[in-house]
């Protein structure tokens, strides 16, 4: 069993850091992997980077103008040839020389079916947990989409819808696991995540203003009235604390018309007015 691997990486002036991206697959010991550079029209000189590479075969590149990452990787996935497709980020690399290696071989040790391969990644020197399918946990937003390989099927069954600039990953992973997926957990670590892209550091407005409808459109009763709160409140927590009082407020107002804890809204304002005058801040 030697199936091929498309591994598909967005790019946009990343001249920087695009060495180790494609470096990282070039040492791969697996060999049947083709890798897909999808550049946005870059100003830089990534284009001239990616162009030295391109006299092996397997690496491929389109560049043009795009509408976001979650294009980029759509084109990339009309353009493979592979049975399985990986996303790799500009700037993040793959593990060790052997991650593809291993996890094919745990694939062919397994059930015939599989759609989805879930690993672990690295952030920060930190290894994760397997990423789990479980509907909780996908409603709680715990997904790297650095740890999974997906089956071209699934992809083309669920492409991203680019109108979430920043999570559309998260809303695709989300519809793929609700409808029960054939997966196969493997204990290996496939790439160091960089927390320097995109869904680190921005916010998807779109997606919490529309997170407890998508929630009740994809996953229904699976979700309890419990849970569709707490992943609300998590949500309202983190942007109150580290990002936007005014979203967090927007995912809090949400959450707590389920509960109809009202107090809750006031209590993380007044943490919030806390920390923007400079008292201490408790754990919220």
């Amino acid at each position: 069993m030697n199936p091929k691997i498309s591994v598909i990486t967005p790019t946009y002036n990343c001249e920087s850091v695009i060495n180790e991206a494609i470096n990282s697959v070039l040492i791969q010991s697996y060999s049947n992997w083709e890798l897909l550079l999808m550049d946005g029209a870059s100003q830089d000189r990534t284009l001239e980077v990616i162009k030295e590479y391109s006299k092996d075969s397997r690496i491929k590149w389109r560049s043009e103008p795009d509408s976001g990452i979650y294009d980029a990787m759509n084109k990339g996935v009309e353009m493979a040839k592979g049975e399985w497709i990986y996303f790799l980020g500009s700037d993040d690399e793959l593990c060790n020389k052997n991650v593809f290696s291993e996890v094919f071989k745990q694939l062919a040790e397994g059930d015939d079916n599989v759609e989805l391969i879930r690993c672990r990644s690295m952030i920060n020197g930190q290894v994760t947990d397997i990423q789990s399918i479980n509907v909780p946990d996908i409603a709680y937003d715990i997904l790297q989409h650095q740890s999974v390989i997906y089956h071209k099927s699934l992809m083309l069954k669920h492409p991203f819808e680019k109108e979430y600039k920043i999570t559309a990953d998260q809303i695709q992973f989300m519809r793929i696991v609700s409808k029960g997926i054939n997966s196969l957990a493997c204990d290996i670590a496939l790439a160091r995540y960089s927390t320097e892209g995109a869904s680190s550091k921005e916010v998807d407005i779109l997606y919490s203003r529309d997170k407890l409808k998508l929630m009740n459109e994809i996953f229904g009763d699976q979700l309890s009235k419990n849970q569709k709160y707490r992943a609300l409140r998590r949500m309202a927590l983190i942007q109150i604390k580290y990002d936007s009082l005014f979203r967090g407020l927007i995912w809090l107002f949400q959450a707590e018309l389920i509960q109809k804890e009202w107090r809750n809204v006031l209590f993380c304002l007044k943490h919030r007015i806390y920390r923007t005058i400079g008292r201490p801040l408790d754990s919220v």
